[in-house]
Protein backbone atom coordinates (compact mmCIF):
# COMPACT_ATOMS: atom_id res chain seq x y z
CA UNK A 1 0.00 0.00 0.00
CA UNK A 2 1.26 3.67 -0.56
CA UNK A 3 0.27 6.05 1.82
CA UNK A 4 0.32 9.73 1.08
CA UNK A 5 0.00 12.89 3.66
CA UNK A 6 -1.16 16.09 2.26
CA UNK A 7 -3.39 19.16 3.25
CA UNK A 8 -4.90 19.53 0.23
CA UNK A 9 -5.76 16.52 -2.40
CA UNK A 10 -7.26 17.79 -5.52
CA UNK A 11 -9.00 14.63 -7.56
CA UNK A 12 -8.73 15.39 -11.48
CA UNK A 13 -5.98 16.22 -14.03
CA UNK A 14 -8.06 18.79 -15.86
CA UNK A 15 -8.63 22.33 -16.18
CA UNK A 16 -10.30 23.04 -12.61
CA UNK A 17 -7.69 20.86 -11.05
CA UNK A 18 -5.25 23.20 -11.74
CA UNK A 19 -6.90 26.31 -11.39
CA UNK A 20 -7.86 24.90 -7.56
CA UNK A 21 -4.03 23.77 -7.36
CA UNK A 22 -2.32 26.60 -8.43
CA UNK A 23 -4.78 28.91 -6.09
CA UNK A 24 -4.11 26.62 -3.22
CA UNK A 25 -0.46 26.59 -3.69
CA UNK A 26 -0.42 30.80 -3.21
CA UNK A 27 -1.68 29.75 0.70
CA UNK A 28 1.48 27.77 1.49
CA UNK A 29 -0.44 24.79 1.88
CA UNK A 30 1.02 20.93 0.90
CA UNK A 31 -1.10 20.20 -2.69
CA UNK A 32 -1.53 16.75 -4.20
CA UNK A 33 -3.61 16.22 -7.65
CA UNK A 34 -4.53 13.02 -8.21
CA UNK A 35 -5.49 11.64 -11.50
CA UNK A 36 -6.11 8.15 -13.22
CA UNK A 37 -4.29 10.00 -16.75
CA UNK A 38 -1.46 11.98 -16.98
CA UNK A 39 -2.35 15.71 -15.30
CA UNK A 40 -2.87 17.97 -17.75
CA UNK A 41 -3.92 15.87 -20.60
CA UNK A 42 -7.02 14.63 -19.03
CA UNK A 43 -10.51 15.64 -19.18
CA UNK A 44 -12.34 17.53 -22.15
CA UNK A 45 -9.98 20.97 -21.91
CA UNK A 46 -7.10 19.46 -23.70
CA UNK A 47 -9.49 18.88 -26.67
CA UNK A 48 -11.18 21.97 -26.35
CA UNK A 49 -10.08 25.37 -28.22
CA UNK A 50 -9.58 26.60 -24.91
CA UNK A 51 -11.62 29.95 -24.91
CA UNK A 52 -12.92 31.35 -22.06
CA UNK A 53 -14.78 33.84 -23.84
CA UNK A 54 -14.53 36.47 -21.18
CA UNK A 55 -15.37 40.00 -21.16
CA UNK A 56 -12.95 42.20 -21.19
CA UNK A 57 -12.27 46.10 -21.43
CA UNK A 58 -11.53 47.77 -24.93
CA UNK A 59 -8.25 48.51 -24.01
CA UNK A 60 -7.35 44.69 -23.91
CA UNK A 61 -9.15 43.72 -26.94
CA UNK A 62 -12.88 43.66 -25.61
CA UNK A 63 -16.26 45.18 -27.47
CA UNK A 64 -16.72 48.96 -26.77
CA UNK A 65 -20.55 48.25 -26.91
CA UNK A 66 -20.38 45.47 -24.43
CA UNK A 67 -20.88 45.43 -20.79
CA UNK A 68 -21.02 43.24 -17.71
CA UNK A 69 -24.94 43.69 -17.38
CA UNK A 70 -25.01 42.29 -21.00
CA UNK A 71 -22.76 39.13 -20.68
CA UNK A 72 -24.72 38.01 -17.82
CA UNK A 73 -27.93 38.79 -19.25
CA UNK A 74 -26.40 36.47 -22.37
CA UNK A 75 -25.54 33.61 -19.60
CA UNK A 76 -29.16 33.58 -18.65
CA UNK A 77 -31.31 33.96 -21.26
CA UNK A 78 -28.99 31.26 -22.56
CA UNK A 79 -29.91 29.14 -19.92
CA UNK A 80 -33.50 29.30 -20.20
CA UNK A 81 -33.42 30.96 -16.94
CA UNK A 82 -32.15 27.99 -15.16
CA UNK A 83 -29.01 29.45 -14.05
CA UNK A 84 -27.90 29.88 -10.84
CA UNK A 85 -27.74 33.68 -11.17
CA UNK A 86 -25.43 34.64 -7.96
CA UNK A 87 -22.73 31.71 -9.73
CA UNK A 88 -23.44 33.67 -13.07
CA UNK A 89 -22.63 37.35 -11.68
CA UNK A 90 -19.24 35.58 -9.89
CA UNK A 91 -18.50 33.81 -13.17
CA UNK A 92 -18.77 37.81 -15.21
CA UNK A 93 -16.95 39.40 -12.07
CA UNK A 94 -13.93 37.03 -11.89
CA UNK A 95 -13.60 35.21 -15.42
CA UNK A 96 -11.39 38.51 -16.68
CA UNK A 97 -9.36 38.48 -13.43
CA UNK A 98 -9.01 34.65 -13.96
CA UNK A 99 -7.83 35.14 -17.95
CA UNK A 100 -5.55 38.48 -17.53
CA UNK A 101 -3.80 35.88 -14.62
CA UNK A 102 -3.67 33.16 -16.84
CA UNK A 103 -2.56 35.35 -19.77
CA UNK A 104 0.75 36.14 -16.88
CA UNK A 105 1.20 32.73 -16.29
CA UNK A 106 1.87 32.13 -19.86
CA UNK A 107 -0.84 30.62 -21.27
CA UNK A 108 -0.79 31.23 -24.80
CA UNK A 109 -3.77 33.53 -25.62
CA UNK A 110 -3.68 34.98 -29.04
CA UNK A 111 -2.87 38.65 -29.70
CA UNK A 112 -3.53 41.05 -32.34
CA UNK A 113 -0.47 43.36 -33.16
CA UNK A 114 -0.93 46.21 -31.00
CA UNK A 115 -0.99 43.56 -27.65
CA UNK A 116 -5.04 43.41 -27.27
CA UNK A 117 -6.44 39.47 -26.96
CA UNK A 118 -8.58 38.01 -29.68
CA UNK A 119 -11.99 37.69 -29.79
CA UNK A 120 -14.47 36.01 -31.69
CA UNK A 121 -18.43 35.78 -31.70
CA UNK A 122 -20.16 32.75 -31.42
CA UNK A 123 -23.19 31.25 -30.11
CA UNK A 124 -26.03 33.17 -28.21
CA UNK A 125 -23.24 36.11 -27.76
CA UNK A 126 -24.16 39.86 -27.90
CA UNK A 127 -20.65 40.94 -28.81
CA UNK A 128 -17.07 39.32 -29.56
CA UNK A 129 -15.60 37.85 -26.81
CA UNK A 130 -11.87 36.78 -25.72
CA UNK A 131 -10.67 34.93 -27.23
CA UNK A 132 -8.68 32.14 -29.15
CA UNK A 133 -5.56 30.18 -27.27
CA UNK A 134 -2.23 29.16 -29.23
CA UNK A 135 -2.32 25.16 -29.71
CA UNK A 136 -5.78 25.46 -28.56
CA UNK A 137 -6.74 23.37 -24.87
CA UNK A 138 -3.31 21.33 -25.49
CA UNK A 139 -1.56 24.86 -25.19
CA UNK A 140 -3.67 26.04 -22.43
CA UNK A 141 -3.54 22.59 -19.99
CA UNK A 142 0.40 22.34 -20.48
CA UNK A 143 1.02 26.03 -19.21
CA UNK A 144 -1.07 25.12 -16.44
CA UNK A 145 0.17 22.23 -15.68
CA UNK A 146 3.62 23.66 -15.58
CA UNK A 147 2.45 26.52 -13.49
CA UNK A 148 0.93 24.13 -10.65
CA UNK A 149 4.02 22.21 -10.09
CA UNK A 150 6.08 25.07 -10.46
CA UNK A 151 4.62 26.32 -7.58
CA UNK A 152 5.27 23.39 -5.62
CA UNK A 153 1.45 21.00 -6.26
CA UNK A 154 2.56 17.13 -6.11
CA UNK A 155 1.79 15.07 -8.94
CA UNK A 156 0.28 11.02 -8.32
CA UNK A 157 -0.55 10.08 -11.97
CA UNK A 158 -2.18 6.67 -13.11
CA UNK A 159 -4.06 6.09 -10.04
CA UNK A 160 -7.74 6.25 -10.02
CA UNK A 161 -9.56 6.92 -6.96
CA UNK A 162 -12.51 5.07 -6.14
CA UNK A 163 -13.99 5.97 -2.31
CA UNK A 164 -13.67 8.97 -0.40
CA UNK A 165 -13.02 8.34 3.29
CA UNK A 166 -14.94 10.70 6.23
CA UNK A 167 -14.15 10.14 10.03
CA UNK A 168 -15.33 12.75 12.81
CA UNK A 169 -18.25 14.34 10.65
CA UNK A 170 -15.70 15.57 8.16
CA UNK A 171 -13.84 14.45 4.67
CA UNK A 172 -10.24 12.77 6.08
CA UNK A 173 -9.05 11.42 2.69
CA UNK A 174 -9.35 9.21 -0.01
CA UNK A 175 -8.67 5.76 -1.55
CA UNK A 176 -7.18 4.61 -4.65
CA UNK A 177 -6.00 1.87 -7.17
CA UNK A 178 -2.39 2.54 -9.14
CA UNK A 179 -4.51 1.51 -12.62
CA UNK A 180 -1.33 -0.53 -14.33
CA UNK A 181 -0.11 -2.13 -11.02
CA UNK A 182 -2.96 -2.68 -8.77
CA UNK A 183 -1.29 -1.10 -5.72
CA UNK A 184 -3.65 0.30 -3.08
CA UNK A 185 -3.03 4.11 -2.30
CA UNK A 186 -4.17 6.00 0.55
CA UNK A 187 -4.73 9.32 1.00
CA UNK A 188 -4.42 11.50 4.10
CA UNK A 189 -5.69 15.08 3.45
CA UNK A 190 -6.96 17.91 5.58
CA UNK A 191 -9.74 18.78 2.67
CA UNK A 192 -10.62 17.50 -0.91
CA UNK A 193 -11.61 18.95 -4.12
CA UNK A 194 -13.20 16.61 -6.57
CA UNK A 195 -12.51 17.89 -9.90
CA UNK A 196 -12.85 14.76 -12.01
CA UNK A 197 -15.11 16.07 -14.71
CA UNK A 198 -18.19 14.57 -16.22
CA UNK A 199 -18.96 11.21 -18.02
CA UNK A 200 -18.76 11.51 -21.48
CA UNK A 201 -18.04 8.27 -21.91
CA UNK A 202 -22.27 7.27 -21.63
CA UNK A 203 -22.78 8.10 -25.08
CA UNK A 204 -20.96 6.70 -28.31
CA UNK A 205 -19.76 10.50 -29.80
CA UNK A 206 -17.74 12.87 -27.86
CA UNK A 207 -16.04 15.71 -28.70
CA UNK A 208 -13.24 15.08 -26.50
CA UNK A 209 -10.37 12.33 -27.27
CA UNK A 210 -10.32 11.18 -23.06
CA UNK A 211 -13.95 10.35 -22.38
CA UNK A 212 -14.35 10.82 -18.71
CA UNK A 213 -16.15 8.07 -16.78
CA UNK A 214 -18.44 9.79 -13.93
CA UNK A 215 -16.07 8.83 -11.41
CA UNK A 216 -16.43 12.03 -9.43
CA UNK A 217 -19.94 11.61 -9.63
CA UNK A 218 -19.95 8.34 -7.71
CA UNK A 219 -17.47 9.63 -5.28
CA UNK A 220 -19.84 12.18 -4.51
CA UNK A 221 -22.85 10.01 -4.49
CA UNK A 222 -21.59 7.36 -2.06
CA UNK A 223 -21.67 10.40 0.56
CA UNK A 224 -25.51 10.93 0.06
CA UNK A 225 -24.14 14.68 -1.88
CA UNK A 226 -27.38 16.18 -3.92
CA UNK A 227 -26.86 16.50 -7.71
CA UNK A 228 -28.87 18.97 -9.69
CA UNK A 229 -29.62 19.03 -13.67
CA UNK A 230 -28.16 16.22 -14.71
CA UNK A 231 -30.86 15.93 -17.22
CA UNK A 232 -28.92 18.77 -19.01
CA UNK A 233 -26.57 17.22 -21.18
CA UNK A 234 -24.55 19.61 -23.61
CA UNK A 235 -24.17 18.66 -27.39
CA UNK A 236 -21.77 19.85 -30.00
CA UNK A 237 -20.50 19.01 -33.65
CA UNK A 238 -18.10 17.12 -34.91
CA UNK A 239 -16.58 15.86 -38.10
CA UNK A 240 -17.66 13.08 -39.69
CA UNK A 241 -15.45 12.33 -42.98
CA UNK A 242 -16.66 9.59 -44.74
CA UNK A 243 -18.96 9.06 -42.15
CA UNK A 244 -17.24 8.47 -39.13
CA UNK A 245 -17.33 10.47 -36.43
CA UNK A 246 -14.08 12.15 -35.24
CA UNK A 247 -13.51 14.01 -32.16
CA UNK A 248 -12.34 17.31 -32.61
CA UNK A 249 -13.43 19.62 -29.81
CA UNK A 250 -16.62 21.43 -30.90
CA UNK A 251 -17.95 23.12 -33.54
CA UNK A 252 -18.10 26.64 -31.80
CA UNK A 253 -15.11 28.21 -33.09
CA UNK A 254 -15.87 26.90 -36.75
CA UNK A 255 -18.95 28.05 -36.97
CA UNK A 256 -17.47 31.80 -35.05
CA UNK A 257 -15.35 32.59 -37.48
CA UNK A 258 -17.93 32.68 -40.12
CA UNK A 259 -17.98 28.54 -41.40
CA UNK A 260 -21.61 27.51 -42.89
CA UNK A 261 -23.87 24.54 -43.30
CA UNK A 262 -25.48 23.30 -46.25
CA UNK A 263 -27.22 19.88 -46.49
CA UNK A 264 -27.68 16.94 -49.25
CA UNK A 265 -30.18 19.21 -51.03
CA UNK A 266 -27.59 22.50 -51.26
CA UNK A 267 -30.03 24.51 -48.86
CA UNK A 268 -28.32 26.15 -46.25
CA UNK A 269 -30.86 25.07 -43.96
CA UNK A 270 -29.91 26.88 -40.65
CA UNK A 271 -32.91 29.91 -42.25
CA UNK A 272 -35.53 27.65 -41.04
CA UNK A 273 -34.47 27.17 -37.87
CA UNK A 274 -33.43 30.58 -37.30
CA UNK A 275 -33.24 32.75 -39.61
CA UNK A 276 -31.62 35.63 -38.06
CA UNK A 277 -28.58 34.29 -36.12
CA UNK A 278 -28.20 31.29 -38.47
CA UNK A 279 -25.01 29.24 -37.33
CA UNK A 280 -24.77 32.18 -34.12
CA UNK A 281 -27.91 30.63 -33.38
CA UNK A 282 -27.76 29.05 -29.36
CA UNK A 283 -25.63 25.31 -29.10
CA UNK A 284 -28.89 23.48 -28.84
CA UNK A 285 -30.67 25.21 -31.74
CA UNK A 286 -28.28 24.17 -34.27
CA UNK A 287 -27.38 20.76 -32.54
CA UNK A 288 -31.26 20.11 -32.93
CA UNK A 289 -31.04 21.56 -36.38
CA UNK A 290 -28.63 19.01 -37.80
CA UNK A 291 -30.09 16.35 -35.67
CA UNK A 292 -33.76 16.93 -37.24
CA UNK A 293 -32.33 17.71 -41.28
CA UNK A 294 -30.33 13.70 -40.56
CA UNK A 295 -33.33 12.46 -39.01
CA UNK A 296 -35.42 13.55 -42.38
CA UNK A 297 -33.35 12.65 -44.77
CA UNK A 298 -31.79 15.78 -45.89
CA UNK A 299 -27.76 14.55 -44.63
CA UNK A 300 -25.33 14.64 -44.62
CA UNK A 301 -24.75 18.21 -43.23
CA UNK A 302 -21.92 19.64 -44.56
CA UNK A 303 -19.71 22.19 -43.61
CA UNK A 304 -18.61 25.19 -45.90
CA UNK A 305 -15.36 26.28 -44.19
CA UNK A 306 -13.68 28.07 -47.30
CA UNK A 307 -14.01 31.60 -46.31
CA UNK A 308 -12.04 31.07 -42.86
CA UNK A 309 -8.21 32.85 -43.08
CA UNK A 310 -6.69 30.24 -40.92
CA UNK A 311 -8.07 26.29 -39.46
CA UNK A 312 -9.75 26.75 -36.59
CA UNK A 313 -8.39 23.34 -34.21
CA UNK A 314 -11.08 21.07 -35.48
CA UNK A 315 -9.91 22.21 -39.28
CA UNK A 316 -6.48 21.68 -38.51
CA UNK A 317 -6.92 18.21 -36.84
CA UNK A 318 -8.87 17.34 -39.66
CA UNK A 319 -5.95 17.93 -42.02
CA UNK A 320 -3.25 16.63 -40.25
CA UNK A 321 -4.79 13.55 -39.23
CA UNK A 322 -6.95 12.52 -42.46
CA UNK A 323 -5.23 14.69 -45.06
CA UNK A 324 -9.01 16.77 -45.51
CA UNK A 325 -8.46 19.91 -46.93
CA UNK A 326 -10.77 22.27 -45.17
CA UNK A 327 -10.01 24.91 -48.01
CA UNK A 328 -11.41 22.78 -51.05
CA UNK A 329 -13.44 20.17 -49.65
CA UNK A 330 -17.30 20.59 -48.10
CA UNK A 331 -17.36 18.19 -44.32
CA UNK A 332 -19.98 16.15 -42.91
CA UNK A 333 -20.79 16.99 -39.08
CA UNK A 334 -22.52 15.00 -36.64
CA UNK A 335 -24.04 15.79 -33.11
CA UNK A 336 -22.27 14.58 -30.43
CA UNK A 337 -21.81 14.83 -26.81
CA UNK A 338 -20.00 17.68 -25.68
CA UNK A 339 -19.84 18.96 -21.82
CA UNK A 340 -22.80 17.88 -18.61
CA UNK A 341 -24.29 20.79 -17.34
CA UNK A 342 -25.37 19.30 -14.48
CA UNK A 343 -23.21 17.90 -11.22
CA UNK A 344 -22.99 18.00 -7.47
CA UNK A 345 -24.59 20.78 -5.80
CA UNK A 346 -22.19 23.48 -4.47
CA UNK A 347 -22.64 27.25 -2.88
CA UNK A 348 -20.17 30.18 -4.23
CA UNK A 349 -17.33 28.37 -2.51
CA UNK A 350 -17.22 25.19 -4.20
CA UNK A 351 -18.59 23.83 -1.02
CA UNK A 352 -20.47 20.59 -0.89
CA UNK A 353 -21.46 20.71 2.33
CA UNK A 354 -19.46 18.17 4.05
CA UNK A 355 -16.68 19.59 6.07
CA UNK A 356 -13.18 19.72 3.79
CA UNK A 357 -15.31 18.73 0.89
CA UNK A 358 -14.84 20.79 -2.07
CA UNK A 359 -15.73 20.66 -6.07
CA UNK A 360 -15.72 22.43 -9.02
CA UNK A 361 -15.68 22.37 -12.75
CA UNK A 362 -17.82 19.31 -14.61
CA UNK A 363 -18.41 17.12 -11.12
CA UNK A 364 -19.99 20.19 -9.80
CA UNK A 365 -22.30 20.90 -12.82
CA UNK A 366 -20.24 24.64 -13.43
CA UNK A 367 -22.16 25.71 -9.82
CA UNK A 368 -25.49 25.34 -12.27
CA UNK A 369 -24.24 29.01 -13.41
CA UNK A 370 -25.32 27.45 -17.27
CA UNK A 371 -28.85 26.06 -16.20
CA UNK A 372 -30.20 24.29 -18.95
CA UNK A 373 -28.19 25.64 -21.97
CA UNK A 374 -24.62 27.10 -22.00
CA UNK A 375 -23.97 30.73 -23.24
CA UNK A 376 -19.97 31.85 -21.96
CA UNK A 377 -17.31 29.50 -21.37
CA UNK A 378 -16.99 26.24 -19.56
CA UNK A 379 -13.26 27.31 -19.67
CA UNK A 380 -14.24 30.85 -18.00
CA UNK A 381 -16.39 28.53 -15.35
CA UNK A 382 -13.74 25.65 -14.64
CA UNK A 383 -11.28 28.81 -13.85
CA UNK A 384 -13.25 30.79 -11.40
CA UNK A 385 -14.49 27.74 -9.31
CA UNK A 386 -11.73 26.23 -9.63
CA UNK A 387 -9.87 28.95 -8.15
CA UNK A 388 -12.81 29.35 -5.13
CA UNK A 389 -12.06 25.97 -4.60
CA UNK A 390 -8.73 26.02 -4.36
CA UNK A 391 -8.87 28.69 -2.05
CA UNK A 392 -11.25 27.89 0.39
CA UNK A 393 -10.27 24.67 0.79
CA UNK A 394 -6.59 25.89 1.23
CA UNK A 395 -7.76 28.34 4.08
CA UNK A 396 -9.85 25.19 5.49
CA UNK A 397 -6.85 23.45 5.79
CA UNK A 398 -4.98 25.78 7.43
CA UNK A 399 -6.99 25.39 10.45
CA UNK A 400 -7.29 21.74 10.69
CA UNK A 401 -5.35 18.95 12.34
CA UNK A 402 -4.01 15.67 10.36
CA UNK A 403 -6.53 13.43 9.89
CA UNK A 404 -6.31 9.81 11.14
CA UNK A 405 -7.37 6.76 9.09
CA UNK A 406 -7.11 3.17 9.94
CA UNK A 407 -5.36 1.23 6.84
CA UNK A 408 -8.01 -1.15 7.32
CA UNK A 409 -10.81 1.50 5.75
CA UNK A 410 -8.60 0.93 2.61
CA UNK A 411 -8.11 -2.77 2.65
CA UNK A 412 -12.33 -3.27 2.56
CA UNK A 413 -12.19 -0.56 -0.45
CA UNK A 414 -9.38 -3.50 -2.00
CA UNK A 415 -11.58 -6.01 -1.13
CA UNK A 416 -15.03 -4.24 -3.02
CA UNK A 417 -12.32 -4.02 -6.13
CA UNK A 418 -11.14 -7.71 -5.55
CA UNK A 419 -14.58 -9.06 -5.05
CA UNK A 420 -15.85 -7.39 -8.57
CA UNK A 421 -14.80 -9.56 -11.46
CA UNK A 422 -16.97 -12.55 -12.12
CA UNK A 423 -16.01 -15.51 -13.99
CA UNK A 424 -19.80 -15.43 -15.93
CA UNK A 425 -19.42 -12.02 -16.58
CA UNK A 426 -19.22 -9.43 -19.20
CA UNK A 427 -16.20 -8.24 -20.22
CA UNK A 428 -16.48 -4.09 -19.23
CA UNK A 429 -15.93 -3.10 -23.04
CA UNK A 430 -19.24 -4.99 -23.89
CA UNK A 431 -21.08 -3.77 -21.17
CA UNK A 432 -19.58 -0.27 -22.09
CA UNK A 433 -21.12 -0.40 -25.28
CA UNK A 434 -24.86 -1.35 -24.10
CA UNK A 435 -24.82 1.87 -22.11
CA UNK A 436 -23.34 3.94 -24.89
CA UNK A 437 -26.16 2.62 -27.72
CA UNK A 438 -28.90 2.77 -24.57
CA UNK A 439 -28.14 6.34 -23.73
CA UNK A 440 -27.98 7.60 -26.95
CA UNK A 441 -31.25 5.57 -28.03
CA UNK A 442 -33.34 6.76 -25.17
CA UNK A 443 -31.34 9.99 -23.81
CA UNK A 444 -30.18 11.70 -26.77
CA UNK A 445 -31.10 14.87 -28.45
CA UNK A 446 -34.69 13.98 -28.79
CA UNK A 447 -36.25 12.52 -25.64
CA UNK A 448 -39.81 10.74 -24.74
CA UNK A 449 -41.33 9.20 -22.01
CA UNK A 450 -41.79 5.53 -23.65
CA UNK A 451 -37.87 5.88 -24.30
CA UNK A 452 -36.68 7.04 -21.12
CA UNK A 453 -38.79 4.38 -19.78
CA UNK A 454 -37.13 1.54 -21.27
CA UNK A 455 -33.83 3.03 -21.26
CA UNK A 456 -34.16 3.55 -17.26
CA UNK A 457 -35.07 -0.29 -17.31
CA UNK A 458 -32.35 -1.65 -19.26
CA UNK A 459 -29.41 0.67 -17.29
CA UNK A 460 -30.84 -0.67 -14.25
CA UNK A 461 -30.21 -4.32 -15.87
CA UNK A 462 -26.62 -3.11 -17.09
CA UNK A 463 -26.11 -1.41 -13.56
CA UNK A 464 -26.23 -4.34 -11.56
CA UNK A 465 -24.73 -6.94 -14.25
CA UNK A 466 -21.51 -9.32 -13.44
CA UNK A 467 -18.64 -8.11 -15.02
CA UNK A 468 -15.16 -10.50 -15.79
CA UNK A 469 -11.80 -8.83 -15.58
CA UNK A 470 -8.23 -10.71 -16.17
CA UNK A 471 -6.42 -7.97 -15.24
CA UNK A 472 -5.80 -4.88 -13.62
CA UNK A 473 -6.46 -2.79 -16.51
CA UNK A 474 -9.60 -4.68 -16.89
CA UNK A 475 -10.90 -3.90 -13.06
CA UNK A 476 -10.34 -0.46 -13.42
CA UNK A 477 -12.46 -0.40 -16.80
CA UNK A 478 -15.31 -2.94 -15.04
CA UNK A 479 -14.93 0.05 -12.03
CA UNK A 480 -15.63 2.62 -14.60
CA UNK A 481 -18.17 0.59 -16.29
CA UNK A 482 -20.24 0.80 -12.94
CA UNK A 483 -19.64 4.58 -12.58
CA UNK A 484 -20.98 4.85 -16.24
CA UNK A 485 -23.94 2.59 -15.37
CA UNK A 486 -24.86 5.26 -12.50
CA UNK A 487 -24.53 8.22 -14.12
CA UNK A 488 -26.71 7.14 -16.80
CA UNK A 489 -29.44 6.55 -14.59
CA UNK A 490 -29.40 9.78 -13.26
CA UNK A 491 -29.41 11.29 -16.27
CA UNK A 492 -32.13 9.52 -17.72
CA UNK A 493 -34.28 9.58 -14.28
CA UNK A 494 -33.93 13.28 -14.28
CA UNK A 495 -34.88 13.49 -17.63
CA UNK A 496 -37.75 11.22 -17.41
CA UNK A 497 -39.17 13.50 -14.61
CA UNK A 498 -39.06 17.01 -16.29
CA UNK A 499 -42.06 17.16 -18.38
CA UNK A 500 -40.88 19.77 -20.73
CA UNK A 501 -38.33 21.04 -23.60
CA UNK A 502 -36.25 23.22 -21.84
CA UNK A 503 -32.18 24.34 -22.88
CA UNK A 504 -30.33 21.47 -24.01
CA UNK A 505 -33.52 18.58 -22.89
CA UNK A 506 -35.90 18.47 -25.48
CA UNK A 507 -38.96 15.94 -25.04
CA UNK A 508 -40.96 15.24 -28.27
CA UNK A 509 -44.27 14.88 -26.18
CA UNK A 510 -43.33 17.69 -24.56
CA UNK A 511 -42.37 20.43 -26.80
CA UNK A 512 -43.36 23.54 -25.19
CA UNK A 513 -41.15 25.51 -22.23
CA UNK A 514 -43.58 25.31 -19.08
CA UNK A 515 -42.36 28.18 -17.19
CA UNK A 516 -45.50 27.18 -14.94
CA UNK A 517 -43.97 24.04 -13.43
CA UNK A 518 -40.62 23.64 -14.27
CA UNK A 519 -38.86 27.04 -13.45
CA UNK A 520 -36.60 24.61 -11.32
CA UNK A 521 -34.45 22.55 -10.93
CA UNK A 522 -34.35 18.88 -10.18
CA UNK A 523 -32.61 17.11 -7.41
CA UNK A 524 -31.61 13.70 -6.75
CA UNK A 525 -30.21 12.14 -3.76
CA UNK A 526 -29.02 8.57 -2.80
CA UNK A 527 -31.60 6.93 -0.28
CA UNK A 528 -30.31 3.92 0.95
CA UNK A 529 -29.89 2.25 -2.66
CA UNK A 530 -32.54 3.97 -4.42
CA UNK A 531 -32.37 7.54 -5.96
CA UNK A 532 -34.65 9.92 -4.46
CA UNK A 533 -35.97 13.31 -7.28
CA UNK A 534 -37.19 16.41 -5.52
CA UNK A 535 -37.45 19.91 -6.97
CA UNK A 536 -34.83 22.61 -5.98
CA UNK A 537 -36.73 26.23 -6.00
CA UNK A 538 -34.87 29.11 -7.31
CA UNK A 539 -34.54 32.54 -5.25
CA UNK A 540 -36.49 34.45 -8.14
CA UNK A 541 -37.11 36.88 -5.84
CA UNK A 542 -33.21 37.96 -5.18
CA UNK A 543 -32.48 37.35 -9.28
CA UNK A 544 -32.18 40.11 -11.26
CA UNK A 545 -33.51 38.33 -14.62
CA UNK A 546 -36.69 36.80 -14.54
CA UNK A 547 -38.38 35.27 -17.72
CA UNK A 548 -39.33 37.42 -20.83
CA UNK A 549 -36.66 40.06 -19.19
CA UNK A 550 -33.76 41.03 -21.56
CA UNK A 551 -30.94 43.65 -21.48
CA UNK A 552 -29.97 44.96 -24.31
CA UNK A 553 -26.74 47.79 -24.01
CA UNK A 554 -27.15 47.75 -20.50
CA UNK A 555 -30.36 48.70 -20.10
CA UNK A 556 -33.59 46.49 -18.76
Amino acid sequence: METVKTDVLIIGGGLASLCAAIECCKYGVDVTIADKGRIGSSGSSPTSGASPQVLLPPELGGHPDDSSEIYFSDIVRGSDYLSDQHKAAILVDEAPQRTIEEDRMGVPFLKKPDGKFETYITFGMSYPRVGPVRLDGGGMMQALRKEALHRGARPVEDVMITRLICGDGRVQGAAGIHVFSGVPYLFKAKCVIVAAGSALAIYPYSSASYLTTGDGYALCWDLGLKFANMEFIEYTLIPAPNGIPFPTGGIKPTTGRGAIFFNRLGERFMAKYDPEKMELTSRGTIVRAIYTELKSGNGPCCLDATSLKAPTMPLRKLQEACGIDWRQEKIPWVPAVHTFLGGVMIDEKGFTGIPGLYSAGETAGHGGAFGADRVAGAIAACQVFGHRAGKYAALEALETGDPEIAESVVEQEEKRWRSLPEAKGARPRELRQKIQQVCWDSAGIIRNARDLAAGLEMISGIEHSPVKADSVPELVEALEVKNLAHTARMVIRAALERTESRGEHIREDYPERNDGQWLKWLTLQKDNNDMRVSVHELPFDSYPLKPAMTIEKGRV
